[in-house]
């Protein structure tokens, strides 16, 4: 997903929360003022000078279940995620999960029947694997 400002709702005050779930990706914020990143033992965690704007792009990566909460000038910053990341689903997920998931949906589909429950894990580990959902909660209005 490229550059954008969440700006759509008429709160712009309120603070937005993303939670990840699935592949991790890498989270671009892009600050009008120079950022401090966070400690880490590898070169160019601090961000990047934007040389056109002036503005520090931060690279943060999210992984499953993390929660990003953007409040302050953060809000209405520019933000992107351009690419998502490998990762080993197993070690992220309840190892009975699938298998729970493959059950309920041979029970609850009309079709569920016609696939065996391997068929149907294998479809399911296939769209965890390759997909990523941000669930966003926002205050719309004012209070």
């Amino acid at each position: 997903m490229g550059f954008h400002v969440d700006a759509a709702e008429p709160n712009r005050l309120a603070p937005l929360i993303s939670v990840s779930l699935g592949r991790p990706c890498i989270f671009l914020l892009e600050a009008s003022e120079n950022i401090p990143g966070p400690q880490l033992p590898h070169e160019g965690a601090a961000g990047v000078l934007d040389e056109s704007t002036g503005n520090t792009i931060l690279p943060i990566i999210l992984h499953h279940g993390d929660v990003l909460i953007s409040g302050g000038s953060s809000r209405l910053a520019y933000h992107a995620v351009p690419k998502l990341l490998c990762w080993d689903m197993k070690t992220q997920l309840p190892s009975d999960l699938l298998s729970d998931l493959s059950n309920n949906f041979i029970q609850a589909h009309p079709l569920g029947n016609a696939l065996s429950k391997s068929e149907v894990q294998s479809s399911l580990e296939a769209y965890v694997h390759s997909t990523r959902v941000n669930m966003n909660v926002r205050q719309v209005t004012e209070s």
